[in-house]
């Protein structure tokens, strides 16, 4: 489908009308916008010709459904094309989505995009303090099936909140002589070797994340045990990637 370009700024927008590929989830409403369009004798879905005056239209349809619009149209063109950025889109992609004539529009999304790139790495425990979990390991992984070999005493396993947590890898020790949790102080412990068992580790990157929430509703975000999740969330990701990679696993 194409739509006029409603916004126009001299000099930084491209004239005539922007194409858009309509989703297969989001025909329907598309299709049924244009039957009344053809219905009421218009080759185009809107009447609007301008922003403000589609926007207008816009508020007072929530309006009357009891939607409360606290953002501008503005707001969410800013927000789709940061949402492209975040995503990894290169400039061009996000010059032609805007419908820009030069590439300098998008810089300042990328330029945010790293910070905010930074800043969710950081909370979801990719940190690159912890990119060094295979030299942790001596390089090391073990098979699943050296896994169900090894020793009992070395298998480690452990309970996350609710979820029974196993077959993550192994202890170069033995997990009955740790004073540590099981499981979460495993993740960047020098004894750890992991497992190219990605499931196992999904299933304890899961259970932690459903505790690091545990951590924010109750307000301890700042406490040591929160810290401790984090850092142990982070070595399961990357010991996640690790065995993915070593094991060609594609993944979404």
């Amino acid at each position: 489908m194409s739509f006029h370009q409603a916004k126009q700024q001299t000099g930084n927008t491209v004239d005539g009308e922007m194409l858009r590929q309509v989703k297969p989830e989001w025909a329907g409403p598309v299709l049924l916008l244009l039957k009344f369009a053809i219905k009421a004798g218009r080759t185009r879905l809107f009447t609007s010709t301008t922003s403000e005056e589609l926007w207008d239209g816009v508020k007072r349809v929530c309006e009357e459904s009891g939607v409360k619009v606290n953002f501008t149209s503005y707001k969410l063109r800013h927000s789709s094309a940061q949402a492209l950025a975040d995503a990894g889109h290169s400039r061009r992609s996000i010059q032609w989505f805007l419908g820009h004539s030069t590439l300098s529009a998008a810089i300042s999304y990328l330029k945010a995009s790293r910070y905010q790139g930074n800043l969710i790495n950081a909370a979801l425990g990719a940190s690159k303090l912890y990119d060094n979990m295979v030299s942790m390991a001596f390089g090391k992984f073990v098979s699943v099936d050296e896994l169900r070999q090894a020793d009992e005493a070395q298998q480690i396993g452990g309970i996350i909140g609710e979820r029974l947590i196993a077959g993550i890898g192994l202890c170069r020790s033995k997990q009955s002589a740790c004073s540590f949790d099981p499981v979460i102080s495993c993740y960047g412990c020098h004894k750890y070797i992991p497992a190219l068992n990605p499931p196992a580790h999904l299933e304890a990157i899961a259970g932690m994340r459903e505790q690091v929430i545990v951590f924010i509703k109750k307000g301890g975000s700042s406490s040591p045990a929160y810290l401790q999740m984090m850092q142990a969330l982070a070595g399961a990701q990357r010991a996640l990637a690790d065995s993915r990679r070593i094991l060609g696993v594609v993944h979404d």
